[in-house]
């Protein structure tokens, strides 16, 4: 793995020893981190020795950069989490922590399209070489192929238990780099592991208001590709109600339950997709359209907590391109969505990339 274009932004070795992930309050079915009366609870990842990190934050590192390129390092983090959960069995706390941290140390949590300056083909967010057989150009720069090849590696030349190991031993267990250059820049620990409690439930750090409502899609994800209204249909091409507002962002981008409630539908909806419906109480009804897959284990009937994960963006159904297509019914009409959450605090346009 190429070491050149890192930023070395601090100095120094963190060794943690031993990764314990807490028993989490609902678990991985329904999303990594998740609970709470009407919002999901504060997240983290705790672990031995969590109180004694040093180092750079999440936050002191995303400072380092502007706006626009904080939104671009949390929507790859977003997408190794995704990768991680959508594993038979999901991937566990300190696997991605330390995934989104070797995303640091490697790119800077970028996807890099060019080569690197000492000429070797080293591309992608954990600079992977074709000629070493990670994959084509073309599959390492899909973000959800990274990941899903780093996990692969990490599982076959990682043996043991991880909770035994520090994140940098495995993180060089899985890149085979230069070893004395990756101790001197590795300093991730703290922000890999923090940026994880971030993108895995970004209602509790960013979204989640005191009305109980909050994001479907982590901020800065995603585009307003359409709104809600009556317009011509690009599939069917009849003039007819837009029944909800499309937020464009890549496949897999975790899709969070914009409020506590009971799952009333969830599977294949016609031309809605894959689909999740929810009673959120007061006569309001929410659908998730078009996605990839729901969240693990959710069926109908479940009771779902406002910043759970309860399925990925996708392109299912009559679609287009990966969206979530999100629907708002008040006494059983549709209702513009973006209206409708800004009345209860929560800003679709403020959030958007």
């Amino acid at each position: 793995m190429a070491l050149d274009r890192k930023v070395a932004l601090t100095i120094g070795l963190i060794s943690l020893g031993s990764f314990m992930a807490v028993p989490l309050a609902v678990g991985v079915v329904g999303g990594l981190l998740s609970g709470g009366n009407s919002c999901t609870a504060a997240a983290s990842v705790s672990f031995t020795g969590s109180n004694q990190l040093t180092g750079m934050s999440a936050q002191e590192y995303l400072n380092l950069f502007s706006k626009d390129d904080q939104k671009k390092k949390l929507q790859i983090a977003t997408q190794i989490y995704a990768a991680g959960m959508q594993r038979t069995p999901q991937e566990t706390p300190k696997a991605i922590a330390t995934a989104i941290a070797t995303g640091i140390q490697e790119s800077n949590l970028t996807n890099v399209e060019t080569k690197a300056s000492d000429g070797s083909d080293s591309v992608g967010v954990f600079q992977m070489r074709p000629s070493q057989g990670w994959g084509t150009r073309a599959e390492i720069l899909n973000v959800t192929y990274a990941a899903n090849k780093w996990f692969d590696t990490l599982h076959k030349n990682v043996k043991g238990n991880l909770d035994s190991l520090s994140m940098i031993t495995i993180a060089i267990d899985v890149e085979n780099p230069n070893l004395a250059a990756y101790q001197k820049r590795w300093n991730w620990d703290k922000t890999g592991t923090e940026l994880l409690s971030q993108v895995a439930a970004p209602g509790a750090t960013n979204s989640c208001q005191s009305t109980g409502w909050q994001l479907p899609l982590a901020a800065g994800t995603y585009r307003i590709n359409d709104i809600f209204g009556m317009r011509i249909n690009p599939v069917t091409l009849r003039y007819k109600l837009h029944d909800g507002v499309d937020l464009g962002a890549a496949k897999n981008t975790p899709i969070y339950a914009v409020r506590s409630g009971t799952v009333t539908f969830a599977g294949d909806n016609g031309t809605y997709g894959t689909y999740v419906g929810m009673d959120a109480g007061n006569n309001v009804t929410i659908g998730y359209a078009h996605m990839s897959s729901i969240a693990a284990g959710l069926k109908k009937g479940d009771t779902v907590t406002a910043g759970q994960v309860i399925g990925y963006v996708g392109s299912t159904g009559v679609s287009t391109g990966n969206h979530l297509h999100l629907l708002v019914h008040l006494n059983g009409k549709p209702a513009d969505p973006i209206a409708f959450l800004n009345s209860n605090g929560v800003s679709l346009e403020g959030s958007k990339r």
